[in-house]
């Protein structure tokens, strides 16, 4: 599963992707538009891609 973030703020922020193996996760639910925080910036998911 690839996730396509991008930070919530101000400004042209490029959005970031974060590739998730589901073999070593547990199941992982997010949906677009629902908000991560990650290393203390909030982020917004943007896209989930299979």
């Amino acid at each position: 599963m690839s996730l396509i973030l991008k930070p919530i703020g101000r400004g042209k922020w490029r959005p970031m992707s974060i590739e998730i193996d589901e073999r070593r996760v547990p199941p992982l639910f997010v949906t677009v538009g629902q908000r991560i925080t990650i290393g203390g910036v909030v982020f917004r998911v943007h896209e989930v891609r299979p």
